[in-house]
């Protein structure tokens, strides 16, 4: 025996008054329906949703006697509801919202709503869809506020449903309260579109990288929706303006968004910024150590001028010397290379970055044109600096071939010439001598 039987019976009686909550009678003739479905409750020994406690049929006592019911038939009953059961009459749907199984997110199997005549079944005998659909909303919103609240404040007797949630953000430390408590208005309310909600709830929403953000951002405008009122009337104002709380949801949930889009793209513009400063700095650096042959080609030029010098040892000097500065002219070339990729690097990041400015906040773009500037800046020092140590390669080599000249050509080679030919003419005016004193 089900709820549709006593339904059916209840309706064939002409839907009589309850009285005490409990009992209603009448008379009703019978149909196949209603024949069946009295069979049944006749049948029901105990337990259920309803038992028979008086029937008459064509002056037969029902109760103790067996008979056929025929259609047709005249049918004296009185009726008993039970009590302890989920599944039964409710007075109004006001009677339905305060009940226990409501409050706690769980719409019955079958229920009977006397003040509407509207049946609820999941065999699908549902005489007010509309209804039920709203009835499914409001529990499910209920059970997602129950599993979002950081905890259900049962301390207080005549208050089991109330649901405590606390802020996220420090300078609102006053938790807030929601008493579900249920109100017929609550059946009007909008509640298409419970997915700021539900999307929380999900195992897939709990490893998204965003999820402790949303949940904040939930708890954050919960508090500011309804921060001020009674625990009643907070829940009340939620549900009856969800749409609203929507609204606050999704604008604190766009700024956090511009927020972390803010310093995600901040962050961007810094790697780049540190990723070029660093091959800035390899450009110069891989230099640096190979320039100290510098110093030491100054003093090959000092070891020129020594007594002992020769002109093949000069000679190797000048050569080792030419030879260095062509060795860093060509490290200064390539680092000369690297420095024009570096410079292209920082127009694509420029360019890359340029298509998003107009969408980013002064301070980012302030940010951008500084660190333009300055990486334009570094660059052109750079380029200044590659132009220095290459002229500088240069200048041991130079040196050392103008002493060389200076020593060979028209110094210290005129030198030997002239003691040459002075040897020679003492040695033609010792010979003449000789040869004189022979003659």
């Amino acid at each position: 025996m089900t709820l549709d039987n006593v339904v059916a019976i209840y309706r064939a009686l002409g839907c009589p008054d309850i009285q005490k909550r409990q009992f209603f009678s009448g008379e009703f003739v019978a149909t196949e329906e209603t024949s069946v479905a009295f069979d049944a409750l006749l049948s029901n020994e105990g337990g259920g949703p309803a038992r028979v406690t008086e029937a008459d049929c064509d002056g037969v006592n029902l109760i103790l006697n067996k008979y056929d019911i025929t259609v047709g038939s005249k049918i004296t009953a009185k009726i008993r509801l039970a009590g302890n059961s989920l599944e039964k009459f409710y007075a109004s749907y006001g009677d339905f919202l305060s009940s226990s199984s409501i409050k706690q997110g769980k719409v019955p199997a079958n229920f009977y709503i006397i003040e509407g005549d509207d049946f609820f079944s999941p065999e699908g005998n549902i005489d007010n869809e509309a209804r039920l659909e709203q009835f499914n909303a409001l529990c499910e919103v209920i059970r997602g506020l129950q599993e979002l609240a950081h905890y259900h404040d049962k301390d207080v007797v005549d208050a089991q449903n109330k649901l405590v949630f606390l802020s996220a953000e420090e300078n609102k430390s006053c938790p807030v309260v929601l008493d579900i408590c249920l109100r017929e208005e609550m059946l009007t309310a909008d509640l298409s579109d419970i997915s700021v909600l539900t999307s929380l709830l999900s195992d897939e929403a709990k490893l998204e990288a965003h999820y402790e953000p949303r949940k904040s951002i939930f708890y954050s405008s919960l508090v500011e929706f309804v921060a001020g009122f009674s625990p009643e009337v907070a829940f009340c104002k939620l549900v009856e303006n969800w749409p609203d709380f929507t609204d606050v949801y999704q604008k604190n949930h766009s700024t956090y968004l511009s927020g972390f889009a803010f310093h995600k793209a901040k962050k961007e513009v810094a790697e780049s910024e540190i990723k070029l400063a660093e091959q800035l700095s390899k450009v110069t650096s891989e230099l640096t150590g190979k320039l100290f042959s510098i110093p030491v080609s100054v003093a090959a030029i000092v070891a020129m001028f020594h007594k002992d010098s020769s002109l093949v040892t000069n000679m190797l000097v000048v050569l080792g010397l030419v030879l260095t500065a062509i060795l860093i002219v060509g490290v200064v070339i390539n680092q000369r290379n690297q420095l024009e990729s570096v410079k292209q690097a920082k127009e694509i990041v420029e360019q890359s970055i340029e298509g998003k400015k107009s969408s980013y906040p002064d301070e980012l773009n302030d940010h951008i044109d500084k660190m333009s500037r300055r990486l334009g800046d570094n660059i052109a020092t750079a380029g200044r600096w590659l132009f220095v140590f290459r002229t500088l390669a240069w200048v041991p080599a130079l040196i050392a071939v103008v002493v060389f000249y200076a020593q060979y050509s028209n110094g210290a080679l005129i030198q030997n010439t002239i003691r040459s030919y002075g040897i020679l003419s003492s040695m033609v005016k010792t010979f003449w001598s000789w040869a004189v004193s022979l003659l």
